[in-house]
């Protein structure tokens, strides 16, 4: 038990009540009792910014500057005593200087400058425990955040550890939805980048669930695909483990119409074959602008930019200009597609046979 002068801090409402002893300011207060710190006496803390650990920090309350001339019992800074001098009120703006390390804070246990929140190390945060400058919301390490919990800059959601993101819980960098592990996401629970679709784990996918790449569709295990539950590649049906596929259910891949038959050419196959290749840089805007169309988003920006420059707007001088600068074989690898047929093949490119 401490016997001389202890110097120290204390909060009351507004009412200068504490508990539901009636206190004034200035003024001594005595107690006939043993004091015992949080069972007896009159509790007030050696260190000003110790008595917001049992008092909400409040414009409302009052802090007082005390001294204890009775009997003490101290325990880790509160202290109960018997008897009080209640000496001045502690200024609101005196105070905020007294618990912050920062300069111009609103808040409690700043270290930084121009914090209105509470326990930020960093500047001119409006939340709590901010480490990073510029945070509206918690728990923030980075900067400029307005959520909670982030780990990167500029996030205005929670638990982001990459940067710009406005959804929670991203790891990744840009992400506006939510659980994103990549980049660019804007949907919800992506761990791939550039997703506009939820729960992705491929890269640039604008449906659901897929795991593949480059998929409008939605629980695709392949890439390109529009279709949905593909497990092959280039889909614009569902449910197929083949590539290429329009159809349903298909394990194998399809052959190809040409000229209105069947063939027994695979997409894969056509795509590999001299015939494609040659078709690909005819100057017109029939098969050109039919094929672009046909391409899925990705592929366009591969091919369009060359495709378009070779577009000459498809007038017969300028494509049948083209045919006839073909060298024999080239026209003959044309002309050995599947089903060839002289009057389709003319009508769909203006080519004069």
């Amino acid at each position: 038990m401490i016997e001389n002068i202890v110097r120290g801090y204390k909060v009351f409402h507004k009412n200068w009540t504490c508990r539901d002893k009636q206190y004034s300011c200035p003024g001594r207060f005595e107690e006939d009792v043993v004091p015992s710190v949080c069972h007896r006496g009159m509790h007030f803390c050696t260190e000003i910014e110790r008595c917001f650990d049992y008092y909400a920090f409040n414009l409302e309350n009052h802090v007082a500057e005390v001294v204890a001339y009775g009997d003490v019992d101290e325990k880790d800074g509160k202290c109960a005593t018997n008897r009080l001098d209640i000496l001045r009120e502690v200024p609101w703006a005196e105070l905020l200087g007294m618990v912050n390390k920062g300069k111009c804070c609103t808040g409690l246990h700043n270290t930084g400058d121009y914090n209105t929140g509470s326990r930020n190390t960093g500047s001119r945060n409006s939340g709590d425990d901010n480490t990073g400058d510029g945070n509206t919301g918690y728990y923030n390490d980075g900067s400029r955040n307005t959520g909670a919990n982030n780990k990167g800059s500029h996030n205005s959601g929670g638990h982001n550890s990459g940067d710009f993101n406005s959804g929670r819980q991203n790891t990744g960098d840009g992400n506006s939805g939510n659980f994103n592990t990549g980049n660019d996401n804007s949907g919800n629970s992506n761990t791939g980048g550039g997703n506009s679709g939820d729960f992705n784990v491929g890269f640039f996918n604008s449906g659901y669930g897929n795991v593949g790449e480059f998929n409008s569709g939605t629980f695709n295990v392949g890439h390109f695909n529009s279709g949905i539950g593909n497990l092959g590649d280039y889909n614009s049906g569902s449910w197929n483990k083949a590539d290429y596929s329009s159809g349903y259910f298909n394990t194998a891949p399809q052959r190809l119409y040409f000229f209105n038959k069947p063939s027994d050419l695979t997409e894969a196959e056509w795509r590999k074959s001299e015939a494609y290749r040659i078709l690909m840089e005819m100057p017109t805007g029939k098969i050109s602008e039919m094929y672009i169309a046909a391409l899925s988003s990705y592929e366009r920006n591969l091919y369009a930019r060359e495709a378009a420059g070779k577009i000459k707007g498809g007038e017969k001088s300028v494509v049948n200009g083209w045919w006839k600068g073909l060298t024999d074989g080239e026209r003959s690898a044309v002309m050995s597609m599947p089903n060839f047929d002289r009057d389709i093949f003319g009508e769909i490119t203006g080519i004069e046979l």
